[in-house]
């Protein structure tokens, strides 16, 4: 059954559903769609709120990251984002009423359809494989093996976003789960080894104003214009794929791209202090 959508009013925070959205509980993903979009997405629970006669969970939403086409940062606001529990079935909000989200109590067979919020057909379905409990830093987590992701209590989906009709949305931005965190936990994905909000594998925003690189569009190679010092030239291709990572002292290094094929790529220089500098090329 789904309920409409009505006007709400911010409660207290509460920690009543200790399964989904205990105090300071902070999601941060990918956000890219493996073209012209990279950055992080951040939710984060600021409250209870009242739905009707229910009880919710208001939780606020942004991405932000770089815009490669207009080499221009982005900051989008995608909240807030409205769920509710009900025993072991957290709910989403939809365009026209709540749908299932997370259903902990679901055993191997039991499946659920993916919930798109503007209410449209469902792009598929999402399976239970296994359950069991594991240990994240003292507090039991149970956990539910899906056919694809691995779904935790309080962390929701390891590898698509608390929406999860995003993924399912052609060139849409959306990516795994990097951190979660709350009052007495805080998790990191075992492949993710930056920071939450690192873009890639980059952990800060590229400078591209203070970046000069010839000529640009180019074939065979390219130049960079650099001060003096230790460089790191890393060069990833339009899916964030390493293709190329070379070090420097020279002030105008040579890069050869003879071997990569024509299309975008994103060049980062990190100086011998840390710093990040960048911008993007595209061979043609």
């Amino acid at each position: 059954m789904r309920v409409a959508l009505i006007a709400f009013a911010l409660l207290p925070w509460s920690a009543s559903a200790q399964s989904w959205c205990p105090p300071g509980a902070t999601w941060t993903y990918t956000y890219s769609n493996s073209w012209t979009t990279e950055g992080f997405a951040r939710f984060t629970f600021i409250g209870d709120t009242v739905i009707g006669s229910d009880t919710c969970q208001l939780i606020d939403a942004f991405a932000e990251g770089w815009y490669y086409p207009f080499d221009t940062a982005f900051h989008y606001d995608m909240g807030p984002v409205v769920t509710k529990t009900d025993g072991d079935l957290v709910s989403i909000l939809t365009s026209i009423g709540f749908d299932t989200l997370y259903w902990f109590a679901a055993a191997p067979g039991d499946h659920w359809e993916i919930t798109m919020n503007d209410g449209s057909t469902s792009p598929g379905s999402i399976t239970i494989v296994d359950t069991g409990t594991t240990t994240v830093q003292g507090v039991p987590l149970r956990y539910l093996a899906t056919n694809g992701d691995t779904i935790y209590e309080r962390i929701g989906s390891l590898y698509s976003f608390m929406l999860p009709w995003v993924g399912f949305v052609i060139d849409a931005a959306s990516g795994p789960l990097h951190c979660y965190e709350d009052a007495d936990i805080n998790f990191q994905a075992s492949w993710w080894n930056y920071g939450c909000e690192s873009w890639l594998t980059i952990n800060a925003p590229l400078d591209p104003s203070v970046t000069t690189v010839f000529p640009n569009p180019g074939t065979t190679h390219f130049t960079l214009v650099l001060p003096p010092g230790p460089h790191t030239i890393t060069l990833l291709d339009a899916t964030g794929r390493l293709v190329l990572q070379q070090r420097t002292t020279d002030p105008r290094p040579l890069v050869s791209t003879e071997a990569l094929p024509a299309g975008l790529y994103r060049i980062s220089i990190r100086d011998g202090s840390g710093r990040l500098t960048g911008t993007t090329w595209v061979k043609e």
